[in-house]
């Protein structure tokens, strides 16, 4: 849920820096059309035909998703060093496991395996080993709360 509601404000500041270009290309698009229906009155040819406004609908759509991907990109790139940040940092989760400690952020998780980002590099750790976690980013967490 968090990279989702990374990507949802970093959407939004996208949208924020474009809206411009956003509104200039809506209100082209009406004042086309309501300029062909003024032509189309008088029996004159259209002003925009119909590929200019598939093609205007095809870009459009092109550029929100674009967007959308641009914001993945750069969401994904601010929790990347924020993880890394936290590391370097010594705030990390220790997961206890039987007989020994990993001390890293979780990166990803499924029933069975547990991804964590440590100094060494990324580890698989098997959920159900894991007994107990805490550490100093528990500590941080649980007091901000």
């Amino acid at each position: 849920m968090e990279g989702l509601g990374a990507i949802i404000t970093t959407t939004g500041a996208w949208l924020t820096a474009i809206l411009p270009l956003l509104i200039v290309t809506a209100l082209t698009l009406i004042a086309g059309k309501l300029f062909d229906r003024a032509r189309a009155a008088s029996h004159r040819p259209p002003f925009f035909d119909p590929l200019t406004l598939f093609m205007a609908r095809v870009g459009c759509g092109t550029i929100v998703i674009l967007i959308v991907v641009a914001a993945g990109h750069v969401a994904g790139t601010i929790r990347a060093k924020d993880r890394i940040g936290n590391i370097t940092r010594g705030e990390v989760w220790i997961y206890h496991l039987e007989g020994k400690q990993v001390s890293g952020i979780t990166l990803g998780q499924s029933n069975d395996m547990t991804w964590v980002l440590t100094k060494e590099g990324v580890r698989p750790l098997k959920t159900a080993e894991i007994q107990l976690i805490d550490g100093a980013l528990f500590n941080r967490v649980a007091t901000e709360r």
